[in-house]
C-alpha cells in the first residue's frame, strides 16, 4: 500500500473514531448506564456540552462619510464678522435657514451690533442686518440679500438618544475649511436634568447633553446628526445647546410677524418624572408649581406653590417636555392644566400672553 493510501486510511479511521466516541459518549452509554446491570457504565458518560470557541472581528461602521457631511453642514454655515474690511474681527457663526439669507446665530455672536459681517463658506461676503432676538434664550436673526443659498432642514432634538453622534463645525481658515468636531449625545433632552432642577416658564432649557468640546468660536454653530439634518445649535459661548423644537417654533414666529414672540406663562418648577416623584413622595410625575410671578397668566389662572400639574392642554406630562408643550401653544392662546393641590384633582385654563 502506498504511503497516500495509509495518510487516507489513517485520517478515516480517526474521523470515525471521534465520531463513534461522541456517539458513545453522549447517547450509547448514558442510555445503557440507566438499565440494570450495566450502572458502572455511568463514570464512562459525559453530558458537557459540545462547545466549539469561534473568534469574530466586530468593526464598528456607522456607514457615514463624515468628510462629505462635514462638507454638507460647511455650506449652511456661515462666518460673522465684526467692523470693517480689512480690519475685520471673528465673532461667530450662523446658521442658514432659508434660501434667501434668513440666519439664525447666538447674542453673544451679535453683542450690541446691528449690523455684521457675514461670509459663506464659498468666501462671499455680505452685509448682515440684525432682525430679532428671542426673548426666552440667546438666539438671534439676521437676515443678507442672497438668494438661493442651501438651507438646514431640521430632525428632532428630543429623540436623541445617549450614544447616537452628532457633529458640529468651528471657525474657518485662510481657506474656508473649517474646523470639524464630532461627539456623541451623552444625555437625552429628558434625562438631562437633575432632581432638584429649577425651571423658569420664560427661559428655553430643553437641551440634550453631548461630550462635544465647544470654544467660543462655536457659538451659532449648527449641530448635525449623522442624516444632515439639524438637531440644535451651540447657543452661546457658555456651550448652551439651543434644540431644533425651539429653533423651528422661532422660525415659524419670525415668519409670520417678523419677530420672535413666545408665550408667556410665569412660573418657576420643577419638573419630575415618574420616578423622581415616587423619590419625593408626589403621586404622579408632572410639574411642581414652586412660584407663580405676580401679575402672570399663572397667577391670574390662580395656579399656587406646590400644585402639580399632570397634564397640559390634554397632554401628560409624563415622559414629555412642558416647555414643549407650552411652546407649541399660540403666545395669545389658552393652557388648559390639570393639576393636584392638598391631594384634590383641580383644572384651570391659562389666557397665556404674548412676551414683548
Amino acid at each position: 500500500m502506498k504511503l497516500k493510501h495509509w495518510i487516507y486510511f489513517l485520517l478515516i479511521a480517526f474521523f470515525v473514531g471521534a465520531m463513534g466516541s461522541i456517539v458513545m459518549g453522549r447517547f450509547v452509554i448514558p442510555y445503557l448506564a440507566v438499565s440494570k446491570g450495566w450502572t458502572s457504565l455511568n463514570k464512562f458518560a459525559t453530558n458537557s456540552p459540545i462547545v466549539i470557541n469561534r473568534t469574530n472581528e466586530v468593526q464598528l461602521n456607522e456607514g457615514i462619510n463624515l468628510i462629505d457631511l462635514g462638507r454638507q453642514a460647511s455650506q449652511i454655515t456661515v462666518s460673522i464678522y465684526r467692523g470693517d474690511a480689512p480690519q475685520m474681527t471673528f465673532a461667530g457663526l450662523g446658521t442658514i435657514m432659508s434660501s434667501d439669507g434668513l440666519i439664525f446665530t447666538s447674542k453673544s455672536t451679535i453683542g450690541s451690533n446691528t449690523q455684521m459681517i457675514v461670509v459663506l463658506s464659498d468666501g462671499t461676503k455680505y452685509t448682515g442686518l440684525v432682525r430679532a432676538a428671542d426673548p426666552k434664550s440667546d438666539l438671534a436673526v439676521m437676515t443678507i440679500p442672497a438668494q438661493g443659498l442651501p438651507t438646514a432642514t431640521f430632525s428632532a432634538g428630543t429623540d436623541l438618544k445617549a450614544g447616537q453622534r452628532i457633529l458640529t463645525l468651528g471657525i474657518a481658515n485662510q481657506k474656508f475649511d473649517r474646523e470639524f468636531t464630532s461627539g456623541l449625545v451623552t444625555n437625552s433632552v429628558l434625562n438631562n436634568k437633575y432632581l432638584d432642577q429649577v425651571f423658569n416658564s420664560e427661559r428655553l432649557a430643553d437641551s440634550f447633553g453631548s461630550d462635544l468640546t465647544f470654544r467660543s468660536n462655536h457659538s451659532g454653530s449648527p449641530l448635525i446628526n449623522l442624516d444632515g439634518k439639524l438637531v440644535g445649535m451651540v447657543a452661546n459661548d457658555h456651550n448652551e445647546i439651543l434644540i431644533a423644537e425651539n429653533m423651528q417654533t422661532a422660525l415659524t414666529s419670525y415668519l409670520q410677524t417678523g419677530k420672535i414672540v413666545r408665550p408667556q406663562l410665569g412660573i418657576q418648577y420643577w419638573s419630575l418624572s415618574e420616578l423622581e416623584a415616587s423619590l419625593k413622595n408626589l403621586p404622579r410625575a408632572g410639574v411642581v408649581v414652586l412660584a407663580a410671578d405676580k401679575d402672570s397668566p399663572a397667577a391670574a389662572a390662580g395656579l399656587k406653590q406646590n400644585d402639580l400639574i399632570y397634564e397640559a392642554n390634554g397632554q401628560s406630562l409624563d415622559g414629555k417636555s412642558f416647555e414643549q408643550v407650552l411652546g407649541s401653544t399660540p403666545a395669545n392662546g389658552t393652557l388648559i392644566v390639570k393639576f393636584i393641590r392638598s391631594g384634590k384633582e383641580m383644572e384651570a385654563t391659562i389666557t397665556l400672553k404674548p412676551t414683548q
